[in-house]
């Protein structure tokens, strides 16, 4: 099993991401994720953070492509 945490520093609190699907593509694997961001008038700590979520595949992925929820690629990694 092998284990992808999926992260970025951001600035604040309040931030989120959720992987909600997961496609099997060959040797790879394609991620779809709700990122959120805080409402403008949100009291949320100013100090940084880094959300993150962790998934559990059963193989090792050659390549995970990151998509959010507006279908725009987030990130893409590739093993060597």
């Amino acid at each position: 099993m092998v284990r992808h945490r999926l992260s970025g520093q951001q600035q604040s609190g309040g931030y989120a991401i959720q992987v909600t699907h997961a496609i099997h593509v060959g040797t790879g694997m394609r991620l779809r994720a709700r990122f959120t961001t805080p409402a403008v008038d949100a009291v949320v700590p100013s100090v940084k953070t880094s959300p993150a979520h962790t998934i559990s595949l059963a193989f090792g992925a050659d390549g995970i492509t990151l998509y959010d929820q507006d279908d725009r690629r987030r990130a893409e990694l590739i093993r060597p």
